[in-house]
Order: C-alpha cells, then structure tokens, then sequence
C-alpha cells in the first residue's frame, strides 16, 4: 500500500466524444408556424371532443324526454306545455303593415333628384326581400335608403317593421317613433307601433294606436283585425266579434279571422253562428284538424258529448298522437274526458295512447 498516495485527487477523465447533428436552421418564423399548427391541432382536436360530447348528451337527453312523454297524460302534458286558447289558428303576430308607400313623405328641397330615385329604388328592393321573407337583406336595403335619405319616412317605417318581425321591439319603437315624426298621420306607422306594444302586453297603449289608426283611416282593415286580436286576448269576446266581422268583410278568405270570430261567437254563446264559421273552415281547408277540435268544443259546452266525440274523431285523422294529446288537454274538454264514451273512444282510435287521470 501507497502511503504517499494523495487519496483526495480524482482521476482527470477525458471529455465525451463529441456526436454529430445535423445542422437546423430554424428560423423565429419557422418557430410561429410550428406553434400555430401545434395549437390549431390542439383546439380542433378539443372542439371534435366537446362537439361528440354535446351531441350524446343531447341525444339522451331526447330520448329520455320522449320516453318521458309517452308516459304522461293530457293533464300533465299540459302541464308542461300549455296549449293556446281553442283559438289555435290565430296568427302568430298581428299584421303590421297594409298598404305602403315608396316615400312616404316629400323630399327636401333641394336634394338631387338622382339621390331620391337612389332612395326610393332601396326600398323597393326593401319591399321585394320582405315579401320573400329575407329580413336581413331587406335591412341592408333600408338602412342604404335611410343613408341617401335620413328623414325618409318609408325607410323608418321599414325599418321599424323588420324589427318587429324580430321581435326586437325597442328597436322598432325608435324607428317607428321617428317615421311618425316626419309623417305624424300615417295608419300604416300607427297601426305597426301598436302590433309592437300589443305583443309587447301594453294593451292600453296598443288599442289607442290602432284606434288612432282607423281615425286617420275608416276603412283600415288591418287596424280592425288587430283591434279583434287584442279585445280577444284580454277576454272581451263580444267586442272582439264585431271587429272580426267587420274585418271578413274586406278579407273574407282569411282563415285565421274566422277561426278567431268563430271562438268570439262560441264564447259568447252564439254556438250556431259559431259552427257555421267553423264549418266553412272545414270546408275550405278540410286537413286542418284544429277545426274540427274547435267544432267539437261548441259541442262538449252545451253537454253534448257524443257529438263532441264524433268531431273528435274526425281531427284525430289530421293530426298525430302527439297533437291529439295537445288538442285534449285544452280545459275545454274537462268534463268530457270524464266520461265512459270517451274512454271507449280512447281506446279504438288510440289505444296506445295513456287514459287522463280521472277518465
């Protein structure tokens, strides 16, 4: 053994070999679009998860709920989606808007003639796109006439009207507002701000605008049908007949006036006058089966169910099972569905449909 030997010193090892890489040259670009890539592969890849996700969750979700439903009755059906009034054809919005003009109100003085032909030519673009049921591009048109002419009554009026049709009520109430500022008696202005606050439930507001309306116009029929609407909505069925009728005169095709003059009538207790209407919508539209539903209600209210039944049958031809249970869950049909034929009934036309507590 060493003793001399300095034990504290380490042997000197040689540096590892150098290995050759090739050489990158990565660029602080190349980088970017390397990471780009990686996060846009990363984001799609978590969309497909979150998209596959929401897609069995809804589908379970469906099937839950239609075996669900097909296990509820009438009455807990209605529960959970509360069916109109028997005056199901009503419209699902009152009609805002009958006659129109181009301009509305006169040009400025002064104001190029070509600007004015610009104007007046957006809007009847405006009208065409309305018709056509393409409320975006007919916004487009009427905001480029309302650049050309900023005080120009027609595109307001326009204006205010496709927001209606959204929904988008105060939007409509500030283009409206200002068209009766520049054309304070125009029926058609009056009469669309009155549609607003009556969808609204501003019933008070909404009757002295159509009123106002049919002062500034005797004759205007949409101002009478919307009048009809609101005086049937808030339960005053006797009034609410007499504009209906006075509207059938001009619009003597219009099946929801009818349907909604014939629940005024039945409501009232005219049963006959309301068959009649009835009956004249059957013949006209035979496949719709709200009709026959409403027939069989005049019936079920003077106790005469074995009737009632007979028009029930009928609409059962017209509708699905779902829709049928909609139809007879109308309260209207109470005391019927405690009677024994209509449980005989239940059972020939739709047996597999689940009998209403307390049939």
């Amino acid at each position: 053994m060493e003793r001399d030997r300095d034990i504290y010193s380490k042997k000197a090892t040689p540096p590892p070999e150098k290995k050759d890489f090739p050489e990158v040259d990565v660029t602080p670009r190349d980088m970017r679009l390397v990471s780009v890539r990686r996060t846009l592969v990363f984001v799609l890849f978590v969309a497909l998860l979150l998209s596959l996700g929401s897609w069995i969750i809804h589908f379970l979700d469906q099937r839950s709920q239609r075996d669900d439903l097909e296990d509820l009755t009438p009455e807990e059906l209605a529960a959970l989606s509360p069916p109109r009034p028997p005056s199901v054809a009503v419209p699902d919005m009152p009609e805002v808007m009958g006659d129109f003009d181009e301009m509305g109100t006169a040009a400025p003085a002064g104001m190029d003639p070509a600007k004015i032909s610009e104007a007046v030519g957006q809007i009847r673009i405006a009208q065409r796109y309305l018709q056509a049921q393409e409320l975006d591009r007919a916004e487009i048109a009427a905001r480029r006439a309302l650049e050309i002419w900023p005080d120009m009554n027609a595109a307001q009026s326009t204006l205010g009207f496709i927001h209606t049709q959204r929904g988008q009520f105060d939007i409509a109430i500030s283009f409206l507002n200002a068209a009766l500022r520049t054309d304070p008696f125009s029926p058609d202005t009056y009469n669309t701000l009155g549609a607003v606050y009556l969808q609204k439930g501003e019933m008070s507001r909404a009757e002295e605008l159509f009123q106002t309306a049919l002062q500034i116009r005797p004759e205007y029929v949409h101002a009478y049908m919307n009048l009809g609407m609101l005086y049937l909505v808030t339960g005053r069925y006797q009034i609410a007949a007499e504009y209906f009728e006075r509207t059938l005169e001009d619009l003597p095709d219009h099946s929801g006036v009818r349907n909604n003059l014939a629940v005024c009538l039945m409501r009232v207790g005219r049963y006959q006058e309301s068959r009649e209407h009835f009956q004249q919508l059957i013949d006209d539209l035979p496949n719709e089966p709200s009709w026959y539903f409403n027939m069989a209600i005049t019936y079920s209210e003077q106790q005469n169910f074995e009737e009632a039944i007979s028009w029930i049958r009928q609409g059962a031809d017209y509708c699905s099972p779902m829709e049928f249970q909609r139809f007879m869950a109308d309260a209207d049909f109470n005391e019927l569905r405690k009677r024994p034929e209509y449980e005989e009934f239940m059972k020939t036309v739709f047996p597999d449909i689940p009998m209403p507590l307390g049939s």
